[in-house]
């Protein structure tokens, strides 16, 4: 349990959240925790975006473009999303959890399908995660969602290295090389999480 500005949240409340908010989202397959604001995971599970020092994170599995049964069950390069799906993903992930738990997500990772790190008893392992992110060994990444914090309160997309810049082509698995959003010279575009899309 986390208290936050004198109130109780609990990271499965956001992840249960998340996983209804998009059909992209693959159920059982993310965790929300928190950071501080220099990248470092703190000792809490979830926080409060706005919390000062604490910035809430956001990592997620998504299905393939694709997802017949059989797709993936036989073939093993499927396409993936465009970025602006991407995007919409993450907005949709931003918005509903700020609806329904009233916390700012501060970023938003998504991962290729069956490469969230989980127990040998299929449950998501947060600790692990947060480590594996902040040590730049967090793999599957497909795209990055990362809000600014800046007065406005915009959030600023970019996607993973693997996606080949802004040219609107479809990202491809790839291993995180660094726990923050890489710059690659793409456009970077602005949204605000507090208008409907």
């Amino acid at each position: 349990m986390v208290i936050v500005r004198g109130r109780n949240y609990r990271p499965q409340d956001i992840e249960e959240a998340v996983e209804g908010c998009h059909e992209a989202v693959r159920p059982g397959c993310c965790a929300a925790f928190s950071t501080d604001a220099n990248g470092g995971t703190t000792t809490t599970a979830a926080a409060a975006g706005e919390c000062q020092g604490e910035l809430l994170v956001v990592v997620a599995e998504v299905r393939n473009a694709e997802a017949s049964w059989y797709r993936r069950l036989f073939h093993h390069h499927l396409p993936r999303w465009k970025k602006d799906e991407y995007t919409a993903i993450c907005q949709a992930i931003c918005r509903t959890v700020q609806t329904q738990v009233g916390l700012l997500v501060a970023r938003v990772i998504l991962l290729a399908p069956r490469t969230i790190p989980k127990t040998t008893s299929g449950f998501i392992t947060r600790k692990r995660i947060k480590a594996e992110l902040t040590d730049g060994q967090l793999k599957g990444i497909v795209f990055q969602y990362q809000n600014d914090h800046s007065a406005s309160g915009s959030m600023q997309q970019q996607p993973h290295p693997a996606s080949g810049g802004d040219d609107g082509g479809v990202c491809d698995t790839h291993e995180a090389s660094a726990p923050s959003v890489p710059t690659d010279g793409g456009e970077v575009a602005s949204v605000n999480v507090n208008q409907p899309h």
